[in-house]
């Protein structure tokens, strides 16, 4: 085999053009799907970087990012009264159980603790003592959290650090450890710094520093969550267990299933009604293998990425088709010099290994430049996938496993598309194979089928990756013409942390009006509003509401969208009110409501003086408004005042003439003069940003299988060139009898212009049933959009024939400018 290879590249070497031109063509096949590999691996199959992943689960399905109050038992966060019960008892099938909030804190580090205009944070995971020792992380330096960090709230000031943030804000410095960070503008002591590999149990959050459990409401400068009179309706957490040695995960599904019923129990005391008794009894807390780790966003990334590898995999086969049609030309170009080796004693296994070893030296060398290709793609794909909400912990890289599978999928190539032609060539007799110099017509038939096969399935691929292409690009016009709502035009808003400027909630409404009055006093603002969340940031408050004479269905989800808003928030984004009137200034215990609201639970029409948990009063009803996404139909909105909210709303928007830019550097300013030291965050967002963020992962797949499909549809015209002007080669000498007898040279170049017009048809005939089941395929993607649209297929017909037509014209005008006698004396 290794005096194979060494003749194999020997005679590669000779051939530069056939070697450059099949290594090119198996680099963009397998660079593409190696790139994307890369994400489904780093998304989808990753294990967490911890010891053992496989025992590691979570109860429920897992959370991440939420928080709840309700009053009914969720099946996916948990309080902390909930995880010490479990802890306590749970049947003895777990060994560890840990507790960590389903979202990281962001806290202000360093000397002035956020009192600054331009403060540095941190992404602050709060843990239990028990958080590593679950996960059996190791400690790089110093040692991890334990369980007598966590003894009491506000007790316990210490902090664990990840490597990434001890190597950027400390220099690796191991004096770090026993040394002393200000967060919160409070003092903890770093006791440790994390393995380098781990960064958090969630791939959302990139966890730069850990912190006690008993640490939260200095952390978060919020209430205690920790306390036992918490109401125990305030769920916030992941509780994260170990099975132990021997358990199965069936048993202890059913172990804890039970505990978990019997916690809600005790929590609901002598109060539990029939109600809460029917709903304990058809709660589902089971247990979910967490080896990869928790992720809201996998699930909805995995159709998106999987269908992105499905683009990069019709990529490879046409490539890998475009590979066969030059491995099978070369091998019909050596047939003489495969007959004399036949002829000299080589047996058809010793002429196989020969072939197959050229196949595999191309396989290498395109698999290399993949790897390349792929190295640069990585970091691009990584910018445009960061606009989708791609979640933090997400590390495509060019690792082994990727390196693996570019590796699989040369050889993969060598198998299919390199053994084909080999067969094919060693199989005649050597009678045949001498005689003319050349393939017998039987041969000469065979090859020329199989050259038009390829090239049809080339088109036809092409057709379906060009469809689909157009159906997102339709999709992400739709997107973008939906009625939101609102009017975003000329509205930013800026954040702000009044929590970090160590303003109480008491003093926030007199805050509020001196800002507002501050802001509404600078040229060019037409109207300012303070709220929690922009529309479209996905942040809005979900709260169990009650509503009078309302009787909800047993199974009836009353957890609604809130949003905590000044009464000029209507004016500031331009919604519609509909009916009623807005809230007065300072005027508590009132409610506007959305129109989907109305007709949902006021289908009457008396949704006006209307009352909500008890005393909110609904005074207005106002136009339907997608908070949360352009998609579907609007949600049952309740906008509330910020009277009764209990926290603090963080966000200022305006609607303001003039540049973006230069208005919130205005609001800064005014901010800063109102409030000094008030905590400002860098930069600020429109509406027009959060659309297109919202849109971001629509954009990418019309973006990325447009790219694919572009070039799809190259390198099936390149096959077509190739194989049309092969074709004239290989006919020549017929070419010149046809026309030394009369034939026209309009003819010979219609003959050949029309077989490949049969061909393209052929791949368009196919193509069209696979685009049609391939648009059933992603019709969950599409909005607005039929699955198959016959103008669209048109359009997608023009362009392949428009692009295919010079291809196959090129080769068919020259065959029409052969001399007949050049062409007679060819062989």
């Amino acid at each position: 085999m290794l005096q194979d290879l060494r003749l194999a590249a020997r005679t590669l070497a000779r051939n530069p053009g056939f070697c450059a031109a099949a290594c090119l063509t198996l680099a963009i096949g397998i660079g593409a799907n190696t790139a994307v590999f890369s994400f489904v691996d780093a998304l989808l199959l990753r294990a967490l970087p911890v010891e053992r992943p496989e025992e590691l689960v979570t109860l429920g399905p897992g959370s991440v990012g939420r928080m709840s109050r309700s009053d009914r038992p969720p099946e996916t966060v948990f309080s902390f009264a909930q995880f010490q019960a479990l802890r306590r008892d749970n049947y003895g099938v777990l060994a560890e159980v840990a507790a960590a909030p389903t979202f990281n804190t962001t806290a202000y580090w360093g000397e002035e603790g956020g009192q600054g205009n331009d403060p540095q944070t941190a992404s602050c995971q709060l843990a239990t003592g028990s958080y590593f020792r679950l996960l059996d992380v190791k400690a790089f330096l110093g040692r991890l959290l334990e369980h007598a960090d966590a003894s009491a709230p506000g007790t316990n000031p210490e902090a664990v650090l990840s490597h990434a943030f001890w190597n950027d804000r400390f220099g690796a410095d191991p004096a770090a450890i026993g040394s002393t960070i200000r967060l919160q503008g409070e003092p903890y002591r770093i006791v440790g710094v994390a393995d380098p590999a781990f960064r958090g149990h969630t791939l959302e959050y990139r966890a730069d520093l850990w912190v006690p459990m008993s640490m939260q409401p200095n952390l978060t400068r919020s209430p205690s969550r920790l306390e036992p009179t918490v109401p125990y309706e305030t769920y916030w957490l992941n509780i994260l267990a170990r099975l132990k040695p021997g358990v199965t995960l069936a048993q202890a599904d059913s172990a804890v299933q039970l505990r978990m019923q019997q916690i809600f129990a005790e929590q609901a005391g002598p109060a539990i009604t029939d109600r809460d008794r029917r709903e304990l009894a058809e709660l589902q807390v089971g247990l979910t293998p967490v080896a990869r780790g928790l992720s809201r966003m996998r699930t909805s990334f995995r159709r998106p990425i999987m269908l992105l590898w499905s683009a990069t995999a019709l990529v490879l086969l046409i490539a890998c088709a475009n590979l066969g049609n030059l491995l099978l030309a070369r091998a019909t170009e050596r047939r003489r010099e495969i007959g004399v080796r036949q002829a000299l004693g080589a047996s058809r296994g010793n002429l196989l290994r020969l072939l197959l070893a050229e196949s595999a030296l191309l396989a290498g060398a395109g698999s290399a430049c993949g790897c390349v290709l792929a190295y640069w793609l990585i970091p691009v794909a990584r910018a445009w996938l960061r606009e989708t909400y791609l979640p933090s912990g997400v590390e495509a890289r060019l690792d082994l496993a990727a390196l693996g599978f570019a590796g699989s999928v040369g050889a993969l190539t060598v198998l299919a598309f390199g053994l084909a032609p080999a067969l094919w060539a060693s199989r005649d007799a050597i009678a045949d194979t001498l005689r003319a110099g050349g393939p017998g017509a039987t041969a000469a038939r065979r090859e020329a089928r199989a050259n038009g096969l390829l090239v049809a399935a080339q088109f036809a691929l092409s057709l379906i990756l060009l469809t689909v292409a157009g159906l997102f690009l339709r999709t992400l016009g739709e997107l973008r013409a939906a009625d939101l709502g609102l009017d975003p035009t000329r509205v930013l808003g800026i954040r702000l942390d009044p929590q970090g400027a160590g303003i109480s909630p008491a003093e926030q409404p007199a805050l509020r009006r001196r800002i507002l009055e501050r802001v509404r006093s600078i040229p060019g603002i037409e109207a300012a509003a303070f709220t929690g969340a922009l529309p479209l940031q996905a942040s809005h408050t979900m709260r169990t509401i009650e509503i009078a004479g309302y009787v909800p269905a047993e199974d009836e989800d009353m957890n609604l969208t809130h949003v905590w808003a000044s009464a000029s928030y209507f004016e500031t984004f331009g919604i519609r009110l509909l009916q009623g009137r807005l809230p007065a200034v300072g005027e508590a215990d009132t409610a506007v409501v959305s129109l989907a609201f109305a007709d949902r639970y006021f289908p009457d029409g008396s949704v006006l003086d209307g009352v909500l948990d008890g005393t909110a009063r609904i005074v207005g009803v106002a136009a339907d408004v997608r908070h949360f996404s352009p998609r579907g139909p609007p949600l049952p909105v309740v906008y509330r005042t910020p009277e009764d909210h209990e926290g603090f709303l963080r966000v200022l928007a305006v609607r303001a003439a003039g540049p973006a830019a230069a208005t919130a550097e205005r609001l800064r300013i005014a901010v800063r003069e109102t409030v000094p030291g008030m905590p400002i965050a860098r930069g600020y967002q429109t509406i027009d940003a959060l659309l297109d963020r919202a849109i971001a992962l629509e954009r990418m797949l019309a973006q990325l299988v447009a790219a694919f499909a572009g070039v799809a549809l190259l390198l099936s015209c390149l096959g077509l060139y190739g194989v049309a002007s092969y074709a004239v080669k290989r006919r020549t000498a017929e070419i010149g009898i046809r026309m030394a007898l009369g034939a026209a040279r309009t003819s010979i170049q219609g003959m050949v212009f029309g077989r490949m017009l049969v061909l393209l048809a052929a791949g368009a005939g196919v193509g069209l049933l696979g685009a049609y089941a391939a648009g059933r395929l992603v019709s969950g993607l599409l909005y607005g959009v039929e699955p198959f649209e016959w103008p669209l297929v048109g359009a997608v017909l023009l362009a392949l024939g428009a692009a295919a037509t010079p291809a196959a014209f090129v080769p068919a005008w020259r065959a029409g400018r052969i001399e007949p006698s050049s062409a007679l004396r060819h062989d």
